[in-house]
């Protein structure tokens, strides 16, 4: 069976002459937390409705592809199980939604720094669109009205 990282891009196939690493992956490490790039590599995976072959040897992420299997996300609330399809939380066994509000509840807020790099970034890409158009609706109306009624008075020779 063949198996890839969805964070590194290594891919591997595994059978009963052992492990052969057809792509090698690691340059590309998950970003942080951590447990959101789990959580995205393994809402994916049950998408697409396939197992985890455990962790990948060059960056840790889940190696998906193989029929069932089970991963463990570390929450900052516990631990979070997925196997064969079903949810179990520090509480208990829960639903997706439930399981999705525990990643989100657990997902850092952006720092003031991010906020006001992101919206310094908006506003440098806004700025010169705002100013083309304004600059082709003054061309345009330029060829649609200066140029016709500037015909009509330009010397004839």
């Amino acid at each position: 069976m063949e198996v890839r990282c969805p964070s590194c891009l290594r891919r591997e196939r595994r059978d009963a002459e052992g492990v052969t690493v057809l792509t090698e992956g690691g340059q590309r490490q998950p970003p942080e937390p951590r447990f959101v790039a789990e959580w995205e590599a393994v809402k994916a995976a049950l998408a697409d409705e396939q197992g985890f072959a455990g962790p990948c040897a060059a960056c840790g992420m889940p190696m998906v592809g193989a029929p069932g299997g089970s991963w463990t996300i570390q929450l900052p609330s516990g631990s979070l199980t997925i196997a064969d399809g079903q949810f179990t939380g520090p509480q208990g066994v829960v639903d997706l939604a439930t399981a999705e509000a525990m990643v989100e509840a657990a997902r850092p807020s952006p720092s003031l720094a991010l906020r006001v790099f992101q919206t310094g970034l908006f506003a440098w890409l806004v700025v010169p669109l705002i100013l083309w158009v304004c600059a082709f609706m003054c061309f345009s109306a330029f060829l649609c009205i200066g140029v016709p009624q500037g015909a009509e008075f330009m010397p004839r020779s």
